[in-house]
């Protein structure tokens, strides 16, 4: 009993990691062999169910299937629908891609042909048990009595997970939905327009409808509703029949409305719906959902109560937050859940706040747990992590007077952490903006930095996303420098590519170094190594870097006292930090000062880290991202395409064993 392996006929260096079903004949021919013939013929059909059972699994796709009624599907694509769906997951129901030329209609109406031809099929499908969608998405406005109540009457039994956008309807019908979708395990409901909606428990919109009875228990997990209205008493009704609820999102809900005789009063986002979030809100939340993970709450109004909130939910590990809400008072009540907080998500745009960076930067200076930082939107300037003054240049970006750093960018004093760095050193995931220092800022200094820095705060790291208006992927820029990183598993950079032109320096990405490129990577070494000092370290780095060893004791000892009596007078003059100066602050006396929170931060932003890098990888010849499953560079469509796509390409020529985007 064998099968052909293709393994043979796939390119060298494409491996697959995932567990195979054609390994299970070569683990039946080691254990038919302990068994007698009458006993094999008699679990032979036994055993053929289970491999056919597992197989099956591996034959449906994670792709979903995106139907969006498009006119020009009819003839190729809906014909070949059944086939899509009978070995797909997911089933995306969306509005057909913008044309620049001519208006989209959006998905067809209830009457129209292709919406009939898909419910049509679906219950088709269904009755002869050959589909296995389990996840849905209704990326379109639907209208919820003639086309999507019906659609879940089809497929409602099948599904896990059910994502709603935009239903044409005045209520949101949770009720029928979840006892149309009985298995439903993840339900997430957002509206985008400016319309009013709320949780409904009523089927249909007038008073005559009788109301559905809710099932005493849910197996719902996760519950997102956003941007939607709510009633009090229908969501607490809803979370009793949800004991088991691990995930609990509510987010940027709308206020109650207000009927009168006249007209319907609808209250902006967050009016009167402040009220829910008090503690006694928060308690009962508590008291049904004892078994919550991962929460947000959007508070708009009144963060304190909040942050009163946080120990009424002490298995929470995931908190997420709009970044209005998230205030210095916060991040410090997090503090005290440092053993339990591992994932910090903020919803929003604060890219532009600059108040708010250095309340971030503190937590992470202060948080060793943290595993999952996810904020896209939140900017972070690097200045935050140039810790040897590498960007000022002329002096209009900082000025030092008595371990105070001001900054000119946003007339607002910046006090950095005295050189401290991020202590998170098991971050998994990192999510953020970062901005490079202002105008005529070095582009290839500030990514320099913001590479070597998170390569050696965050040597756990697997997945990266960036998003950054300038930056510098050449070789100068240190994009190579994430390469350290040996578990980095995603990496997603958005950015215009201004300073980046061809030809790409991007050979380092390779595997393995062949013999070709080590030789070019020797003659790029040595000629750093020809350059001036000034050229390889900039303009003036630690002391350490100038032969540290070299000073007599007295010399370091008069520089740990400096730093000490540095940190006291900044603790008197500044009520953000604590009353006593700790060996974290200002490291053991007589250490190095590149040693900074037990790590060698020596050469951040300088041309040497790169010099250093490539160094122990030709000594050492260790692979470059074993582990990389997606490589994603976005920027902006009209104006560097054919550069990113250029790019693209390279990279898939060094690396075919991971996806490239």
């Amino acid at each position: 009993m064998t099968l052909i392996d293709t393994s043979s006929f796939r390119p060298k260096g494409l491996s697959r990691k995932k567990p195979s079903p054609l390994n299970i004949p070569e683990l039946l021919g080691i254990i038919f062999s302990f068994l007698t013939p009458h006993t094999v013929q008699v679990i032979l059909y036994l055993v053929c169910r289970q491999w056919y059972a597992v197989a099956k699994s591996y034959l449906l796709t994670q792709k979903p299937v995106i139907w969006t009624g498009n006119p020009k599907q009819r003839d190729t694509y809906q014909q070949q629908l059944s086939h899509h769906l009978s070995v797909a997951r997911a089933l995306v129901i969306q509005r057909p891609s913008r044309n620049i030329l001519f208006h989209y209609t959006g998905v067809p109406s209830e009457g129209s042909k292709p919406w009939f031809g898909l419910l049509s099929r679906l219950e088709k499908m269904v009755a002869e048990n050959q589909i296995h969608v389990n996840n849905l998405s209704v990326i379109q406005s639907l209208k919820v009595e003639t086309q999507l109540l019906p659609l879940l009457n089809i497929t409602g039994s099948l599904l896990t997970t059910l994502t709603l956008r935009n239903m044409e309807h005045p209520d949101v019908p949770l009720d029928h939905i979840l006892v149309l979708c009985p298995r439903l395990c993840t339900l997430d409901v957002k509206h985008r327009s400016t319309g009013y909606y709320q949780v409904s428990y009523r089927h249909g919109s007038g008073p005559e409808h009788e109301r559905l009875a809710l099932p005493s228990e849910l197996p719902l997990r996760s519950l997102t509703l956003e941007s939607i209205g709510v009633e009090k008493a229908a969501i607490m009704r809803l979370l009793s029949s949800c004991p088991d609820l691990e995930e609990l999102q509510l987010i940027s809900l709308i206020g109650p409305r207000r009927f009168t005789n006249t007209n319907i009063d609808v209250g902006p986002p967050g009016d009167e719906l402040v009220l829910f979030f008090r503690d006694s809100f928060l308690r009962q939340v508590a008291s049904r959902c004892p078994d919550l993970k991962r929460v947000h709450f959007s508070i708009f109004q009144e963060p304190s109560w909040l942050e009163s909130g946080l120990t009424l939910f002490p298995k929470v590990t995931h908190w997420s937050f709009l970044w209005r809400d998230v205030n210095q008072q916060i991040l410090r009540s997090l503090r005290s859940f440092e053993i339990m907080l591992t994932t910090l998500e903020i919803v929003g745009v604060a890219m532009y706040d600059s108040g708010f960076a250095p309340h971030l930067h503190r937590f992470m200076c202060e948080n060793r747990q943290l595993m999952h930082l996810i904020a896209p939107d939140v900017g972070i300037d690097t200045l935050w992590f140039d810790l040897e003054g590498i960007l000022d240049t002329s002096g209009s970006l900082h000025s030092k007077y008595n371990g105070r750093w001001h900054s000119s960018l946003v007339g607002k004093t910046i006090v950095p952490f005295h050189r401290k760095i991020w202590s998170c050193r098991s971050l998994r995931t990192l999510h953020l903006t970062f901005s490079f220092g202002g105008r005529g800022c070095n582009t290839a200094e500030s990514a320099r930095i913001m590479f070597g820095y998170i390569a050696k705060v965050c040597p756990q790291l697997q997945d990266l996303s960036i998003n950054c208006n300038m930056i510098d992927l050449s070789l100068d820029g240190g994009f190579c420098l994430l390469s350290k990183i040996h578990d980095l598993r995603r990496v997603k950079i958005s950015t215009d590519i201004r300073h980046l032109n061809g030809p790409w320096n991007v050979d380092w990405i390779i595997e393995y170094l062949s013999l070709s490129l080590r030789t070019s990577m020797k003659l790029w070494v040595s000629k750093y190594k020809c350059m001036p000092r000034k050229v390889i370290y900039g303009k003036h780095p630690f002391i350490s870097n100038l032969d540290v060893h070299a000073l007599p004791i007295s010399a370091i000892q008069y520089i740990d006292f400096y730093r000490l009596g540095l940190v006291n007078w900044v603790r008197r003059n500044d009520n953000n930090f604590s009353t006593s100066p700790t060996e974290q602050d200002i490291g053991p006396l007589c250490d190095p000062e590149h040693m900074i929170g037990g790590l060698d931060m020596r050469n951040v932003g300088h041309k040497r880290d790169i010099l250093e890098h490539f160094e122990d990888r030709l000594s050492k010849n260790w692979p470059c991202w074993t582990r990389m499953e997606n490589f994603e560079i976005a920027t902006d469509y009209y104006n560097h395409i054919y550069d990113v796509k250029a790019m693209r390409e390279t990279v898939r020529k060094l690396r075919p064993d991971f996806a490239v985007k």
